[in-house]
């Protein structure tokens, strides 16, 4: 412990030096966010923190580096090519190692994260980390721009940041493009979307969150334990709303699902892979989510679907209650922030 307390120590000198100074100035050539995100949040919460922050560095003028979504960078176009995933797109100079995304994330950036909280004072000159452990933080509020002021490399340490969802939409192009699947995902995605499609004039994706007893053993009231039974009524009701056409339905979960549990419909699965699922849902022309899940709306942001979240299995709904998401935007629980526009 003497020895851990050293080096939390001599670390926290290191970054008031000179020297750091000079080595961020020379790391961080613009101004930048870096985000340190729990790696354990999930996908969808992963892309949608990295939306609103994309969002909120394209107005300012900052670049985003994202070393907490190394779990995730190597499905996609651009974060699979750079070990500090940023934004804008760039190389790094040497291959992305798996190994060497986590080293970065614990050994680097979450140790000065550490570091700074436990020795706020003097304050680091170049660097500044803003938490959201006490309250969630608006990337446009005064307070984040007096923060943020003057300050080469800003760290987001948390979840619960958020701007505007019109600044989110006005950037969707820019955030969409970043965030391209590999090829081969898309592919895979749109074989299992032609696939679903022959015989049928509407796509469903339906995608089906199956919580674990032990991740999920406090889930938050907005969670549904919906299981694949309690869906088929939702389901059913759905393809009533377009009388006169064949409506298939897409599997999607994050477990297996057997389409033969769906007997009466047009039902198929897709491939299981998590970025393939995500895009496939996005090729669909409706989507039916089993319960609240960033996943779901980042697929309904991404291929503007529109979504209709099950809230209760025997609530009638009208094709008009589908609509696009914006990930982060009216989602209803404070993971979220508030309805907003």
């Amino acid at each position: 412990m003497a020895f851990k307390n050293l080096v939390i120590l001599l670390l926290s000198r290191f970054l008031r030096s000179r020297l750091s100074s000079f080595l961020c100035r020379v790391a961080f050539r613009k101004p930048a966010f870096v985000i340190t995100t729990n790696p354990g949040a999930f996908l969808g919460n992963q892309l949608t923190i990295y939306a609103h922050v994309i969002a909120c560095a394209q107005e300012c003028g900052r670049e985003v580096w994202g070393p907490s979504f190394f779990m995730y960078a190597k499905h996609f176009e651009s974060s699979s090519r750079d070990l500090f995933t940023r934004w804008p797109t760039r190389r790094s100079f040497s291959y992305p190692l798996q190994s060497l995304r986590v080293f970065l994330y614990y050994y680097v950036f979450a140790r000065v994260v550490r570091v700074i909280l436990l020795h706020p004072d003097p304050p680091v000159k170049d660097v500044t980390v803003i938490t959201d452990y006490e309250r969630k933080q608006s990337l446009e509020s005064p307070e984040f721009l007096r923060e943020t002021s003057g300050r080469r490399v800003v760290i987001i340490e948390g979840y619960f940041f958020r701007t505007s969802g019109s600044k989110v939409r006005a950037h969707a192009l820019a955030i969409k493009e970043y965030f391209k699947p590999l090829k081969r995902h898309e592919a895979r995605a749109a074989a299992v979307v032609r696939q679903a499609r022959i015989g049928a004039d509407v796509l469903v994706g339906v995608h089906l969150r199956q919580f674990d007893p032990i991740i999920d053993h406090i889930p938050h009231p907005v969670y549904r334990y919906q299981n694949a039974d309690q869906t088929t009524g939702p389901m059913r009701h759905t393809a009533d709303l377009f009388p006169g056409k064949k409506v298939a339905f897409l599997l999607v979960s994050n477990n297996p699902v057997d389409p033969g549990r769906f007997p009466g419909f047009s039902a198929a699965q897709s491939t299981g892979h998590i970025a393939e699922d995500l895009h496939a849902l996005s090729l669909c022309d409706y989507i039916l989510a089993s319960t609240y899940s960033t996943y779901s709306r980042w697929a309904s942001f991404y291929g503007q679907v529109p979504l209709y979240q099950i809230e209760n299995p025997g609530d009638v709904f009208a094709l008009e209650d589908f609509r696009v998401h914006t990930p982060g935007v009216n989602d209803p629980t404070n993971e979220s922030g508030p309805a907003e526009g």
